[in-house]
């Protein structure tokens, strides 16, 4: 099983083919340095979408995404879209690296970061199906009946208002989704 990542975008764009190994590690170095750089609400917001997409939880084989589908703000596309090419580079510094208990190999990322960093940029705002894309928040105010079911409740003891706050793990210092730490999971 593997994993596509694809732009969405109405150009001719690279995508990425990844092994559920290599999907783990890319999604793991961008949630370490995404976390880092993550200051705006809506920053942060990008960055737990994308670490929601945790094997461990969701199944190896199903986490494949389109940069399109992400949480943009149609009025901070441009703002984002930046955000999202900083923690990509950012990432080939190995930020965080330390905590993951393996090394991994850049020979593999790097040109799996480089792919994704030139998908990023030939992404457009009117690639962007805003109305799909809020259905992610709307999804997440619906968590409310079932908040008890995900890892979060039960491993850290920790209430939707307190996710709401943009916690973070305090070994791999990385966002918090429903699932609990990416990293940790593995």
């Amino acid at each position: 099983m593997s994993n596509l990542i694809e732009s969405g975008s109405r150009k001719q764009s690279p995508e990425l083919r990844l092994s559920n190994g290599a999907t783990r590690v890319l999604i793991n170095v961008l949630g370490l340095s995404g976390s880092k750089l993550a200051k705006s609400y809506n920053e942060k917001r990008m960055i737990v979408w994308l670490l929601e997409h945790d094997q461990s939880c969701c199944g190896d084989g199903t986490v494949g995404f389109s940069l399109s589908s992400m949480p943009w703000q149609e009025t901070e596309f441009e703002k984002l879209k930046e955000f999202m090419i900083s923690v990509i580079d950012y990432a080939k510094v190995k930020y965080g690296w330390n905590t993951l208990g393996y090394e991994p190999n850049e020979e593999l990322l790097f040109p799996w970061l480089e792919t994704l960093k030139q998908m990023f940029i030939f992404l457009e705002s009117s690639d962007i199906d805003y109305d799909k894309v809020s259905s992610w928040n709307v999804a997440d105010d619906e968590l409310q009946d079932d908040w008890d079911k995900f890892p979060i409740f039960y491993n850290y003891q920790m209430s939707r208002e307190d996710l709401r706050q943009f916690p973070k793990c305090n070994k791999h210092n990385m966002l918090l989704t429903v699932f609990g730490c990416q990293a940790c999971n593995e």
